[in-house]
């Protein structure tokens, strides 16, 4: 569960919160779509799948668009791929000259093509993120001072 009395873990969920408005998740029908193309296996290692994972990684501008998500077992997406580029990724899991590594390319590189190609947000969508992200960020830093300075703030118990 998330803490709330943590200022940093509050400001992630604006920056998401901000982010969602111009860059939606996939929708139900959409992730649902992504995990039967992939027979509900990881596109990475072929392990049962639980996550949709950025092809292009969001730190490096990818998008929540379908085309830029693709199946991912937990250890591959959250332990393993990190910002890592997905082919590059995908050479580690199989090996470089492997018939599998060729296999799962081909059915990445199906799933990006048949859905109109990789999606990357553009400079200036990413430039007025951080600018409100910024904004709201001073806001909320304002107010968390207004309400410290009156003894407002409930001291959290350990």
């Amino acid at each position: 569960m998330a803490d709330l009395s943590n200022p940093a873990q509050i400001k992630r969920y604006i920056e998401k919160g901000l982010r969602s408005l111009v860059d939606p998740e996939p929708t139900k029908e959409e992730r649902a779509l992504a995990f039967a193309f992939f027979s509900h296996q990881c596109a990475y290692c072929g392990n049962s799948a639980d996550h949709l994972d950025h092809l292009l990684a969001e730190s490096k501008r990818g998008a929540n668009h379908v085309s830029n998500r693709a199946p991912a077992c937990s250890d591959c997406n959250a332990k393993q791929k990190r910002d890592l580029d997905w082919r590059d990724f995908l050479q580690l899991k199989c090996g470089a000259e492997s018939a599998l590594l060729e296999i799962r390319r081909c059915k990445i590189e199906q799933w990006i093509r048949d859905r109109g190609g990789l999606h990357a947000l553009p400079d200036e969508t990413l430039r007025l993120l951080e600018d409100g992200h910024r904004q709201c960020a001073m806001e909320y830093d304002a107010a968390r001072t207004l309400l410290k300075n009156a003894g407002r703030i409930v001291p959290r118990e350990l």
